[in-house]
């Protein structure tokens, strides 16, 4: 390889560093802006969890180790994170909609049982 080759490689690999921290920067700030919560893991590589959520801000990428799903794009992931709390809020309401039930026909029970 030559030198001018590797003078223009090196120049791209500094370009690409810097392109991925610009990258967590605007990420963060977008997570900051939509008031999501994310708690560091490392740093250093841009490495964040929020949630159930693993997301690595330097690439995009996202990972739900609960679900084993995966994508790209901090954008992306705010709309998985939307999707899956209301799915989560949804399943919860109909839990308690259930137990309301179930308390519901255990009163009725004991109400003929005392008649």
């Amino acid at each position: 390889m030559s030198k001018e080759e590797g003078d223009f490689y090196r120049r791209i690999k500094k370009q690409s560093q810097e392109k991925r921290w610009n990258n967590n920067e605007k990420s963060l700030k977008i997570l900051q802006n939509k008031g999501i919560e994310y708690q560091i893991l490392n740093s250093s590589i841009g490495h964040y969890r929020i949630g159930d959520f693993d997301f690595w801000s330097t690439t995009g990428k996202f990972y739900n180790r609960k679900l084993k799903k995966a994508g790209r794009g901090v954008f992306n992931l705010i709309r998985f994170i939307n999707q899956y709390t209301f799915e989560k809020e949804q399943e919860e309401y109909l839990k308690n909609e259930v137990r309301k039930e179930v308390l519901a026909q255990e009163q009725k029970k004991e109400r003929l049982a005392n008649n």
